[in-house]
């Protein structure tokens, strides 16, 4: 596929540099469908659960263990290329290893590119942090809900903090069921921050910092919160953490997941 230029479309007329995530010094965690093999040399078959999935980042300590048969990888899922299938009846489909992950960093940038399927429960989430030391999701500490809105809302969501405080869902642009969208949250320190297709999703209430600063995360949970509850249907294909503010490279990032996944 060729390389994504502008043109004289959305973003300008000059070519955008697709953003590398190998040569992101500020990688936390790295999630990709297409990685191949996802635990000890070995990929899944076709329509079987996923046991494992590794984390792509040569330093990265988020292996993900299963704990449910409700990650299911499909090899054509996307233009060709694999995906995993998370189904909401299971609830929690994987957990993060054991390993905390330090962040040590007052900034931090999410990625993914997800399809977001019907049949969520309750508020379908589709990633979900936890800080070291925090009662949830909604800790105060390195800990946030990106996901669906509810079983039957076409948005995505995020909330931070111990009184639920943080972003209300958006219309039905920011995450419309079936269709494969680059969808992101960025922390810059001050402010969180959400994105759909590299624009900025207007809020409904007050964007909230996770406070990160040295803060280390205890649990990283995709396919429903850490409790196993609110679990979404959905297809994610690739998804990357990192400390980079990539507030300037929102281009480049949707970039990068066309070169490779063909969606825009």
């Amino acid at each position: 596929m060729p390389l994504l230029t502008t043109g004289a479309g959305k973003y300008g007329s000059a070519a955008v540099v697709p953003y590398n995530p190998a040569a992101d010094a500020g990688m936390v965690v790295w999630y990709k469908a297409d990685a191949g093999p996802m635990y000890l040399g070995s990929v899944p078959a076709n329509g079987s659960p996923a046991s494992h999935w590794e984390d792509s980042d040569p330093g990265g300590t988020g292996d993900l263990v299963a704990v449910s048969g409700n990650a299911i990888y499909e090899t054509n899922s996307l233009n060709g290329l694999p995906g995993m299938h998370f189904v909401a009846s299971g609830h929690a489909a994987m957990l993060s290893s054991t390993d905390a992950i330090a962040l040590n960093s007052a900034v931090l940038s999410v990625f993914m590119l997800v399809k977001s399927l019907t049949g969520a429960d309750g508020g379908g989430v589709i990633l979900s942090v936890k800080g070291a030391g925090q009662p949830g999701e909604f800790g105060n500490s390195a800990s946030f809900v990106i996901g669906q809105a509810g079983g039957t809302t076409q948005s995505h969501y995020d909330y931070r903090g111990s009184t639920h405080a943080g972003v209300s869902p958006d219309g039905d642009t920011a995450l419309p069921f079936g269709t494969p969208k680059s969808v992101g949250l960025i922390f810059d320190g001050t402010l969180g921050k959400r994105y759909s297709s590299g624009v900025a999703v207007p809020t409904a209430g007050a964007s909230h910092t996770a406070l990160l600063g040295a803060a280390t995360i205890q649990t990283l949970t995709l396919g429903s919160k850490s409790d196993s509850s609110q679990s979404g249907e959905f297809y994610l294909y690739e998804l990357f953490m990192t400390v980079t503010n990539l507030t300037s490279q929102l281009a480049g990032v949707n970039a990068y997941f066309n070169n490779k996944w063909g969606i825009f």
